[in-house]
C-alpha cells in the first residue's frame, strides 16, 4: 500500500491487522526512520519485530568484474572507472554500501565515487542488466531471484558472518555453484572460485 510516506500502510496494518502474527510487512528503511522518529501516531518501535535483509554487491552474469577483490582494486586505482547504482538516493542506505566498500579499498576522496541513484531496486536492476551501470548495490533479498535465473552474480553479501546451506535465506540447491563469489574482508557466501 503506498501514500504518505507508508503512513497508508502502517495504519491500515496497525488497525485491522494488529493481532495478526503471521504478518510480514516490507517497508522501505526511511518508513522504520519514520517509525523511531514517532511520525506515526499511537505507534512505536517497541511494537514492530525487525527483519533486517543482508546487503548484496552484485554484477551482470557477463560482467568482467570477477569478485569483490577485483572491484575493490579497480575502485581503488580509479574511483570513477567503474558505474555503481543502487535504488536509493545520494547519502541512501545502497550508497552508504558502496561508500564503505571504497572506503575500505582506500579511496581517499569517496566524492569521486561514481554513483547513479535510482528511485528504487527495480530501476537500478534494470540499468545493471542493460549495461548502463557496471555493479549494484541492493538487499540480498531483493537480488536473489536475479541470482537464481542466471542473470546477476552477488560478489559479496554484507552479512556478520559467512552465509551457510543452513541459512534459510537462500535456496542452496538452486544456485548454481559459480554464481557466488566472495572476498575475504567481507562476509559472502563462497561456492566456487571458477567464472562462469
Amino acid at each position: 500500500m503506498s501514500g504518505g510516506g507508508s503512513r497508508v500502510g502502517f495504519a491500515h496494518v496497525s488497525n485491522e491487522r494488529n493481532e495478526d502474527n503471521n504478518l510480514i510487512v516490507a517497508a522501505s528503511k526511511g518508513t522504520t526512520s519514520r517509525l523511531a522518529q514517532g511520525a506515526y501516531p499511537d505507534a512505536s518501535p517497541e511494537g514492530v519485530r525487525f527483519l533486517a535483509p543482508f546487503g548484496a554487491i552484485a554484477v551482470a552474469a557477463d560482467s568482467e568484474i570477477d569478485d569483490l577483490k577485483e572491484l575493490m582494486d579497480a575502485v581503488a586505482a580509479d574511483p570513477r572507472a567503474i558505474a555503481r547504482s543502487g535504488g536509493s538516493a545520494v547519502g541512501g542506505y545502497d550508497h552508504i554500501k558502496l561508500l564503505l566498500l571504497g572506503k575500505a579499498a582506500g579511496v581517499e576522496d569517496l566524492r569521486r565515487m561514481k554513483y547513479v541513484a535510482f528511485d528504487g531496486g527495480g530501476a537500478a536492476m534494470t540499468a545493471l542488466l542493460s549495461d548502463s551501470v557496471q555493479v549494484l548495490s541492493s538487499d540480498f533479498s531483493e537480488i536473489r531471484g536475479f541470482v537464481e535465473s542466471g542473470d546477476v552474480r552477488i560478489i559479496a553479501v554484507l552479512a556478520p558472518q559467512r552465509l551457510t546451506p543452513a541459512c534459510r535465506c537462500w535456496n542452496w540447491a538452486a544456485a548454481p555453484p559459480s554464481r557466488l563469489r566472495s572476498h575475504p574482508a567481507i562476509s559472502a557466501p563462497r561456492i566456487s572460485s571458477s567464472k562462469p
